[in-house]
C-alpha cells in the first residue's frame, strides 16, 4: 500500500506540479483506454490544455479550443 501511494505522489508531483508531460509515460502504459475510446495520447492532450489554461493568472471562464 506505501508504494501505491508514494507511487501516486510522485506522479502528482511530476506531472501536476512541474507540468512534466514527459513523465506520464513512466506510469501509464502506451495501450491505455479506458473504455470510451479515450487513449493515452488523449489524456496527454488534455492535460496539456489543461495544464496551460490553468496556469493563466488571467484566466477567464470561457470556452477554449486547444
Amino acid at each position: 500500500m506505501r508504494d501505491n501511494k508514494e507511487l501516486i505522489k510522485s506522479f502528482i508531483e511530476e506531472v501536476f506540479n512541474k507540468h512534466d508531460l514527459a513523465a506520464i509515460d513512466k506510469y501509464l502504459v502506451a495501450n491505455l483506454t479506458d473504455g470510451s475510446g479515450k487513449t493515452l495520447e488523449s489524456f496527454k492532450k488534455f492535460l496539456t490544455c489543461t495544464l496551460f489554461w490553468f496556469s493563466r493568472p488571467t484566466c477567464k471562464h470561457r470556452t477554449y479550443t486547444c
